[in-house]
């Protein structure tokens, strides 16, 4: 696989991060940049099950959420607008499928130049 991403062979490769639009090098590498945007308080009930897991008492949790909240209006929100497309990262399904009929028309279209080439 790291030998397909080196000689562009990768037909699809995806990378996720929420700081990952700080990388310039990465933004001009993407066909399609995509932000997924959720609520802070949504961010944080995402993150409660790996809490639990670590055994983080709630007054962590507490300090976490301000220091997070704070932390993401600084760095992660100003990113947003590298992307292409911003989804809701509620419960719509709408973005979703957007972006997987993104990602097969251009896998297609791949596919058809390679048969023509």
């Amino acid at each position: 696989m790291q030998n397909e991403i080196a000689d562009g062979q990768a037909q699809l490769l995806i990378i996720e991060g929420f700081l990952l639009f700080h990388f310039t090098e990465l933004l001009d590498l993407a066909d399609l940049k995509i932000y997924v945007d959720c609520p802070p308080e949504e961010r944080l009930l995402r993150r409660i099950p790996s809490f639990t897991k670590w055994g983080i008492a709630e007054e962590d949790v507490s300090a976490y959420a301000s220091f997070v909240a704070y932390r993401h209006a600084q760095y992660v929100e100003p990113t947003k607008w590298h992307a292409d497309m911003v989804v809701n990262g509620l419960c719509t399904h709408k973005g979703g499928e957007v972006v997987l009929e993104w990602i097969r028309t251009r896998l297609l279209r791949q596919e058809e130049n390679r048969d023509r080439g």
